[in-house]
């Protein structure tokens, strides 16, 4: 959803405010380790995104 631009809260593209909200009410789990992805994290994902930077898969 970030990749095509569609994930607003309120009608506003706030990426720090729609992670936070999303996270306090469920859980994002990595699918190569297994555990809870950090609110911190989320959010350097969606700047790396929003900047065409994400990293290849290894």
């Amino acid at each position: 959803m970030i990749e095509q631009g569609k994930l607003r809260y309120n009608g506003v593209e706030n990426y720090t405010q729609i992670i936070h909200s999303l996270t306090s009410v469920m859980d994002v789990v990595s699918v190569d380790t297994g555990k809870i992805v950090s609110r911190e994290t989320l959010l350097t994902y969606a700047k790396w995104i929003r900047a065409g930077e994400l990293p290849e898969d290894e």
